[in-house]
């Protein structure tokens, strides 16, 4: 039987519409990002997470969170969430 790597990747950036920097608001103790993450690192059939973020400058944020956490991070393209996404999981 062949077993396939799972990965769950947490697409995250500040200049969203509607809602600007909503990942960092506080919600209780942690951030919306911080309680996503955590509610995914608990996810039985996952191999691994990452959090998939853009390159823009305000987003530097969200990375240096990711490294003081321990999470793996990856940046791609500002618009293209799927393009974002799918690089994330290419690189491992």
């Amino acid at each position: 039987m062949s077993y396939e790597k799972v990965v769950t990747i947490v697409t995250a950036r500040l200049a969203s519409h509607g809602l600007l920097g909503k990942v960092l608001l506080p919600l209780g103790p942690a951030s919306v990002l911080e309680h996503v993450v955590e509610r995914a690192e608990r996810m039985q059939r996952a191999d691994g997470l990452l959090v998939a973020t853009a390159r823009e400058s305000s987003d530097d944020r969200i990375e240096e969170l990711c490294l003081a956490r321990g999470w793996a991070c990856r940046r791609g393209a500002d618009a293209d969430l799927l393009e974002r996404a799918w690089r994330a999981a290419s690189s491992g």
